[in-house]
C-alpha cells in the first residue's frame, strides 16, 4: 500500500484510502457491515479501487504509441474496464511485433478481446430468449450475434449488423489463418478495436 501511494503521488493521481495494511482493511470490513460476508468485502474494495483502476486506464490508454486504429469518438476507452485492459495489451503487442508468432499471438489478443465483448455487451435480461440456456462467455459467436440481433433489429439496421458480423468474424479469422503477417494481423486487430467501439455505441443506445 506505501509502494501504491508513492507511485500514485508520482503520477499525480490522489489516493486515500481508509486503510494502510490487512489489519487496517479488517477493522475496515467490521465496521461496515463486511464480518460475514466475502462479497461485501469484494464490493468494499471495488468500491475503492475500480475508480482508480479507471484513472490508470485514461493515463495508460494515453500513453501507449500504436499504428492501430482509434474510434472517432473522443473517449480514449470503451468504460468497459476488462475490455480496454485486453486492447491496451493488443496495441501494445502489435506494436512490438516482428515475427510470424508475434502476429499469431496477436490474433490470440483479438479472441480474447471477443471473449471480453461476450461478457460486456451480452446481458441476460435483454439478450437471453425465454426457455434458452444462456451461452458461455467462449461463445462469442452465439452471444454476440444475438447482440446484434436483438439491439440492431429491423431492416433499417441490416447493413449494420452485417458490419458488426463482418467484423467478428474478421477479428476471428487471424487465430486460424494459414498466413500471418503484418497486414493481416493489423487487420484484425483494427476490426477487434473497432468492434469494441461500435458495440459500445450500439449497447449505449439500448440503456
Amino acid at each position: 500500500m506505501a509502494a501504491l501511494r508513492a507511485v500514485l503521488k508520482r503520477l499525480g493521481v490522489d489516493f486515500r484510502p481508509p486503510f494502510y495494511d490487512f489489519d487496517g482493511f479488517y477493522s475496515y470490513w467490521k465496521n461496515n457491515n463486511g464480518s460475514n460476508s466475502w462479497q461485501a468485502r469484494r464490493q468494499m474494495l471495488a468500491e475503492l479501487f475500480d475508480p482508480l483502476h479507471e484513472q490508470l486506464a485514461d493515463l495508460e490508454a494515453g500513453t501507449v504509441a500504436s499504428t492501430l486504429a482509434d474510434p472517432v469518438t473522443s473517449h480514449p476507452r470503451t468504460g468497459w474496464t476488462r475490455v480496454d485492459e485486453e486492447i491496451t495489451e493488443l496495441r501494445r503487442h502489435f506494436q512490438n511485433a516482428r515475427t510470424e508468432q508475434d502476429y499469431r499471438n496477436v490474433g490470440n489478443d483479438c479472441v480474447i478481446i471477443l471473449e471480453r465483448l461476450s461478457e460486456a455487451a451480452y446481458v441476460r435480461e435483454r439478450h437471453l430468449f425465454e426457455g434458452e440456456d444462456e451461452p458461455p462467455v467462449a461463445s462469442t459467436k452465439n452471444r454476440l450475434d444475438r447482440v446484434i440481433e436483438v439491439d440492431l433489429a429491423g431492416a433499417q439496421n441490416a447493413a449494420l449488423r452485417k458490419l458488426v458480423r463482418a467484423a467478428v468474424e474478421q477479428a476471428q479469422g487471424v487465430k486460424h489463418g494459414a498466413t500471418i503477417n503484418r497486414r493481416y494481423a493489423g487487420v484484425a486487430a483494427d476490426s477487434a478495436i473497432l468492434l469494441a467501439n461500435m458495440l459500445r455505441r450500439i449497447t449505449d443506445d439500448q440503456r
